[in-house]
């Protein structure tokens, strides 16, 4: 039985700078984990549509530039959603770059994914298959799953826990239909996520019965716990019990040394790990920017997100919006959007996964471009929601084409030079004008 760590640092704590970081901090969390000995490190996002994001690459030569020199004896990942990134993209293993690749999945994705699997495998890589959400299967579901994964031989077949919403009767459970099922070569692994405050606890749960088992396993974790929403298992503290308990041999003070010098000096910046809105995201099984949503635009205290979620079917829970989008829209004001300064706080409620479905913005030029004694606005609304099965765009649309005529002519001119590169930068200048006064202003008491 052997016990290997994969650190997610780079790819789940990726979320928290919205795929985008700077390429030292990048390789220095590498070099460091590398250093440390940890096993397997994730590098970051393989995408179809490549951005100019850090940690976006669009094959693993693409990802080869942040990986160090020396390697030491880590394994790297390369890491896909399946519905994101296409096996055409993909190119053959050439021995300098990631040699492991990650495959998340969901539930509906199965066969496509396990085609990707065997695809990917041709190409001279070892596959982590990943299924979101393994909770969410039923036992006959799972059975029928691992029969399939059997069939491919992936170097091993993981229990995500994507809510952060698994017990310790879940994982057990889990873990023993897996290892009863699955064939003894594939390697059993565990994403976790710090919502309940289980997920070190999980990891040597299932250490303990991996001993009981014989099996080989992999234990995601990451520096500090630095993950999205409530983050993952401590890299450090798994590092500490397999080295007492397993026979590990991770250096712990380079462990330290990276978190010293990486992770702390963000921590005032950043957040993640335990909260209440993580807890509520847990214990109702819930996509995390479901409460993000309702701090965000309701100010909602624990309690409140906790009713609303509550009141949501269980499949509406996991995908974000969609307890939204039947009956209820959001209609959200962004009139002063010009003023948000914060690099954490979305421009536009269209910046948060799922508000296509369920937010209506309203947009007016009174606070940013001072359209004194006249009023000019726009709305969004997008074609993804609907009424039944009528959309809500296509009744605007007939709205203002019968019914409106439009502002007039000289206020719409006023607010096309709004969208001038002379407006942008007058615009620009009162802004920031405006801010300078509320800087110096004295705060009431």
């Amino acid at each position: 039985m052997s016990v290997t760590i994969t650190d997610c640092t780079i790819r789940d704590g990726g979320y928290l700078f919205n795929k985008n970081s700077d390429p030292e901090f990048v390789k220095g969390i590498m070099k460091g984990l590398a250093d440390a000995g940890i096993n397997f490190v994730e590098t970051g996002f393989l995408q179809t549509n490549v951005t100019e994001e850090t940690l976006v690459y669009k094959d693993s030569v693409d990802a080869r530039r942040y990986l160090p020199e020396d390697r030491k004896n880590t394994n790297f990942l390369g890491f896909c959603d399946n519905s994101r990134y296409s096996l055409e993209n993909l190119d053959d293993y050439d021995g300098n770059s990631f040699k492991w690749l990650r495959i998340s999945f969901a539930k509906h994705e199965i066969d496509a994914s396990l085609d990707f699997c065997a695809g990917a495998m041709k190409k001279g890589y070892f596959v982590q298959f990943n299924p979101m959400d393994s909770i969410s299967y039923t036992d006959e579901e799972r059975a029928a799953l691992i029969e399939k994964v059997n069939k491919v031989k992936p170097a091993c077949f993981s229990i995500v826990d994507t809510f952060g919403a698994m017990d310790m009767i879940d994982l057990v459970h889990i873990f023993k239909q897996f290892d009863s099922l699955l064939d003894k070569d594939i390697k059993i692994g565990l994403h976790s996520h710090d919502n309940l405050g289980l997920s070190c606890a999980l990891a040597e749960r299932m250490i303990e019965l991996a001993e009981e088992s014989g099996r080989d396993i992999i234990v995601d974790g990451s520096l500090f716990g630095m993950g999205r929403g409530a983050g993952n298992a401590k890299t450090e503290l798994l590092a500490d019990y397999v080295n007492k308990h397993c026979g590990g041999h991770y250096d712990l003070q380079k462990l330290l040394e990276t978190i010293d010098k990486y992770i702390m000096p963000i921590l005032p910046e950043i957040h993640w790990g335990y909260d209440l809105p993580m807890y509520v995201c847990g214990t109702k099984h819930s996509h995390v920017d479901n409460v993000y949503h309702l701090k965000k635009a309701y100010n909602c205290t624990a309690n409140e997100m906790y009713d609303v979620v509550d009141k949501l079917e269980p499949q509406q829970r996991t995908r974000y919006g969609t307890g939204y989008s039947k009956t209820d829209f959001s209609v959200l004001d962004a009139a002063y959007e010009a003023y948000i300064s914060e690099k954490d706080i979305p421009h536009s409620i269209y910046e948060c996964e799922g508000a296509r479905t369920c937010a209506i913005e309203m947009r007016s030029f009174s606070k940013n471009a001072g359209f004194t004694g006249m009023r000019l606005g726009f709305t969004v609304i997008p074609k993804d929601i609907k009424s039944g099965d009528v959309t809500l765009h296509s009744l605007w649309a007939r709205r203002h084409g019968t019914k409106y005529n439009g502002a007039p002519y000289i206020i719409q001119r006023a607010g096309e030079a709004v969208y001038s590169p002379e407006g942008k930068a007058q615009l620009k200048e009162q802004v920031a004008y405006y801010m300078k006064n509320a800087k110096v202003m004295p705060r009431s008491s």
